[in-house]
């Protein structure tokens, strides 16, 4: 009996020593070198995970400007609390010595460059603090002495890629001399958001258009206008659609004239809808029955490998969808069937495709297959698993190195 209670004791205090060691560690101390969260969100998305799961986590965020330029101008601070991180806001010539400053204040384990610009001041900073350099480019570049100077940075300073589509971080990786580990996190929301039971853009468009609340159909379009997504091509087509059925624009940004002009001629089919902040979207989204992805253009690598946030906008609301051929969109529509492809400047096949979508029934099982698409697989704590896994790994070898 006293030598099962020795044991039974022993066993206590090892497991209190345990406990006390893992409460006495030092959580693991993260930097994230991004630009213009407000616009995006993957830099906060990543920081309030991370700070979620007990990271000390510093955001910085560089001035709105394009990412493939190096960023050197800072001009003032601005503190932003996101849960336990401190976001310094940072533009200007006049501080760049405070932000270095600030920056290099502290020993961190992990540094995050958010696109080009923001792995060329992460080098910087490491320079004197010798982390672990992680790079996460939510651009593709193009001219080729960008390229080379990411590929140069990413050779010097790097230990792992972190990217939204699996076309692009291929194409990065086959650059390279060293063989850096991928991660594939696309522009998905969190998971366990639920559809809303009502919408509120079948409502709108009664009050303003006379829709039939009903018996209508929907076919949505939201987003800025670019010249890619062929809107013009997608209006002209709506002569072919079905008669009870129209095309809303929910567009942010400038409309050009000749897009309004041209939507005049088409006023009984083509409607607009107001731009919503992200926070109601899904309220909206949730009223159409089809969804488009209209992305036309292949003299555009970021076009032709995008990872659009909006086909996710969809899953969430379990609204089908029809969108162009593109690596991404094309292996949901084959790993879930939530959706169609065409060719946008088709109009024909585009008629045909909301036609044939339109059978409730078909239309009601695609809702269910793309919903199951965010549900299972592509939501934010499912992808960004792998990334916190790998986190984790560099920090224990850093602080071993250290």
């Amino acid at each position: 009996m006293l030598a099962e209670l020795g044991a039974n004791q022993a066993v206590m205090i090892q497991h209190r020593a345990a406990n006390n060691g893992q409460r006495h560690r030092k959580p693991l101390v993260v930097e994230i070198i991004g630009f213009a969260p407000e616009h995006n969100h993957q830099s906060l998305d990543l920081a309030s995970t991370l700070s979620d799961r007990g990271y000390r986590v510093n955001l910085y965020q560089l001035s709105d400007v394009n990412s493939s330029t190096v960023v050197s101008d800072f001009l003032h601070i601005e503190r932003i609390s996101v849960r336990q991180t401190r976001v310094p806001k940072v533009n200007g010539l006049m501080l760049l010595i405070a932000f270095y400053t600030r920056a290099v204040r502290n020993d961190c384990d992990i540094i995050i460059g958010i696109n080009l610009a923001g792995l060329s001041v992460a080098r910087g900073v490491n320079l004197i603090k010798r982390a672990r350099v992680l790079y996460y480019p939510l651009e593709l570049i193009t001219d080729s002495r960008q390229k080379m100077r990411e590929q140069r940075l990413c050779e010097k300073d790097c230990v792992g890629i972190i990217c939204p589509e699996e076309n692009r971080i291929r194409m990065l990786q086959d650059r390279l001399v060293n063989d850096l580990p991928g991660f594939i996190v696309p522009n998905v929301p969190r998971s366990g958001i639920s559809i809303p039971s009502k919408g509120r853009l079948r409502s709108y468009l009664q009050q303003k258009y006379e829709f039939h609340k009903y018996s209508g159909k929907i076919v949505l379009f939201h987003g800025s206008y670019q010249r890619y997504s062929q809107l013009e091509a997608i209006i002209e087509s709506t002569r072919r659609w079905p008669a009870d059925c129209v095309l809303v624009l929910m567009l942010t940004g400038s409309i050009p004239a000749s897009l309004r002009t041209l939507t005049h001629h088409y006023q009984h089919k083509v409607w607009f809808a107001p731009a919503v902040p992200h926070a109601e979207l899904y309220e909206w989204i949730v009223d159409a029955d089809i969804g488009l992805l209209p992305y036309e253009d292949n003299g555009d690598d970021n076009v032709r490998f995008c990872s659009p946030q909006k086909l996710f906008d969809y899953a969430v609301c379990g609204v089908p969808f029809i969108g162009s051929r593109r690596p991404l969109i094309a292996k949901v529509v084959e790993e879930y069937g939530g959706g169609v492809l065409v060719d946008f400047l088709n109009q024909e096949e585009l008629a045909t495709a909301i036609e044939q979508m339109l059978d409730q029934v078909r239309i009601e099982i695609m809702g269910l297959n793309i919903r199951r698409c965010y549900e299972q697989r592509y939501n934010y704590d499912t992808a960004i698993a792998p990334v916190l896994a790998h986190l984790e790994e560099l920090g224990k070898h850093h602080r071993e190195c250290v």
